[in-house]
């Protein structure tokens, strides 16, 4: 959650005020030409649409297309800067009686797609292998660190897998890999996120049910939670593939590379290993053939289970006012004292 000046909380706790925003871009004030702008936080996306007066057509000649854009909101004297994007295109639209400017832009996301991960490694393939030599948070960071982002975390948030387990992979192997692809297939290793925090900073979150609430909404606007039945309910994740096949051509459970196997299971669903849900059990199978030993084959299957859990809550919260506290993956209370008999 953002700490915010008191002009901010004591308008979202009256429930009224007048939003106050800022907007810069490339350096240069453009809040007096806001119209409307319409600002997503999305786990591995931001965007921006924003529409502005050009009535004296002085935006026509501004080249704003790649610049830093900042946008803060807030009321009476205190706003909060939200991350910073990055202007993309730029629509001149001319009707009768009116001549607008509409800007979209991106995050810092968009940008790790953008680039390939090349710099430690040589043309023209830029294979580059890692042999249990580097932690998932180190090559996460490495990944950041092609585009000038720095990564941060605080102890708390580290779940005991991004910060120690050092995995066997392969930049590149097959195609040019961008950093944005990168750091997906490191953090589907293992429990946390990254939020983007701005300004070309991420820092990673490992978001717990045991985590305290941050904010409280009560009788918010609109509020819809939706919770789906979650499929695959059984992670099954098969380790230890042998460096050569033996006489058979086997690659797998012979003789001194036993078949490793690591299992995680929808707490909601099963009690132990026995399904008592309402549906079926649904298995879903991954290789891991680097894995060794149970326990790190354990943690990517929980790890993975862990994710499909996470993004199976889908919801919407409206609220009547602006408020910049809340972060992503924050954890939020709603109290709703609608239809109570």
């Amino acid at each position: 959650m953002r700490t915010v000046g008191s002009d901010i909380t004591d308008a979202i706790a009256a429930g009224f005020g007048n939003p106050l925003l800022d907007l810069d871009i490339g350096g240069v004030d453009y809040t007096s030409r806001i119209i409307s702008y319409e600002y997503h936080v999305e786990p591995y996306r931001g965007r921006c649409v924003l529409v502005l007066a050009n009535s004296d057509r002085a935006l026509e000649s501004a080249n704003l297309q790649g610049k830093t854009m900042t946008l803060s909101v807030g009321y009476g004297t205190d706003v909060e800067a939200l991350p910073t994007l990055y202007v993309k295109s730029w629509s001149r639209i001319s009707s009768e009686g009116k001549l607008v400017v509409i800007i979209e832009a991106e995050g810092t996301w968009n940008k790790l797609r953008e680039h390939k991960f090349i710099t430690t490694s040589e043309a023209p393939y830029f294979n580059i292998p890692f042999t249990s030599i580097l932690t998932i948070f180190e090559l996460i960071e490495l990944a950041l660190n092609e585009i000038g982002a720095t990564l941060t975390a605080d102890s708390s948030e580290l779940d005991g897998i991004i910060n120690t387990f050092k995995p066997v992979v392969t930049i590149n192997p097959l195609q040019f890999e961008s950093p944005a692809a990168i750091i997906y297939r490191m953090l589907g290793m293992t429990k946390c996120y990254l939020r983007d925090d701005g300004g070309d900073n991420f820092t990673v979150i490992f978001p717990q049910e045991a985590d305290a609430v941050v904010l409280t909404y009560t009788n918010p606007k609109d509020y819809v939670e939706k919770t789906n039945l979650l499929i695959p309910n059984h992670i099954v994740v098969f380790c230890n593939k042998a460096p050569v096949p033996d006489e058979n051509g086997n690659y797998w459970d012979v003789e001194g590379y036993t078949l490793v196997t690591g299992h995680a299971r929808d707490p909601d669903q099963f009690t132990g290993e026995t399904y008592d849900g309402n549906y079926e059990e649904i298995i879903e199978y991954h290789i891991a053939p680097f894995i060794i030993v149970e326990s790190d084959a354990t943690n990517r299957a929980e790890a993975i289970l862990s994710r499909y859990r996470s993004e199976n809550l889908a919801g919407r919260l409206v609220l009547p006012f602006c408020d910049p506290q809340p972060e992503l993956y924050d954890r939020v209370k709603i109290l709703d004292g609608r239809g109570v008999s």
